[in-house]
C-alpha cells in the first residue's frame, strides 16, 4: 500500500507538523540506523514519492459476528409469544495488521473511469467503524 498520509504527517507540508516516527527515524549526528533525512523546514525533496511510503497492507479482519439464542417455545408460549430470539452482534470486532495507517482497507476517493490509479493509496479516509448491537426478535 502507498501510505500517502505520511506526506502530511512526516514532512513540512504544514509548518510544525511532524509525527513522532519522523523524529525517531530521522538522521542526526551519531544516529547510524536512520531511515529518514534530517528534518528541515525547507526540505521539498524528501517528501517526493518514494519507497518510504510503501508498506505491507495485509490484514485480517473479523468483519461481522452475530450470536443468536432462541428461547425454548414452551417457556415463551406462557406469555402469548410464539418465539423469542435474543442476539448480540459485533461489526469490525478485530483487525490484525502491521500497517501504520488508520485502516488497511482503503477505498477509492471517486468511482469515475480511470479511478483505478487510487487502488492501494491511503489518503487518510476514515477507518471502518466498530459497532456492537443487541437485539430482541419477538414473533406473535
Amino acid at each position: 500500500m502507498f501510505n500517502y498520509v505520511k506526506y502530511w504527517t512526516d514532512f513540512p507540508t504544514f509548518g510544525g507538523n511532524r509525527s513522532q516516527t519522523m523524529y525517531d527515524k530521522s538522521w542526526r549526528p551519531g544516529k547510524t540506523d536512520a531511515v529518514l533525512p534530517i528534518p528541515r523546514s525547507n526540505d521539498v525533496i524528501s517528501s517526493n514519492p518514494s519507497t518510504y511510503y510503501v508498506e505491507d497492507g495485509s490484514y485480517f479482519r473479523l468483519k461481522n459476528v452475530q450470536l443468536n439464542y432462541g428461547i425454548p417455545a414452551n417457556l415463551v408460549s406462557k406469555i402469548g409469544v410464539s418465539s423469542v430470539n435474543i442476539y448480540v452482534q459485533a461489526i469490525n470486532l478485530i483487525t490484525l495488521t502491521k500497517y501504520s495507517g488508520l485502516d488497511p482497507e482503503v477505498n477509492l476517493r471517486n468511482f469515475s473511469s480511470g479511478s483505478d490509479r487510487q487502488i492501494g493509496v491511503d489518503e487518510g479516509a476514515y477507518p471502518a467503524y466498530r459497532s456492537f448491537n443487541v437485539g430482541l426478535n419477538l414473533s406473535f
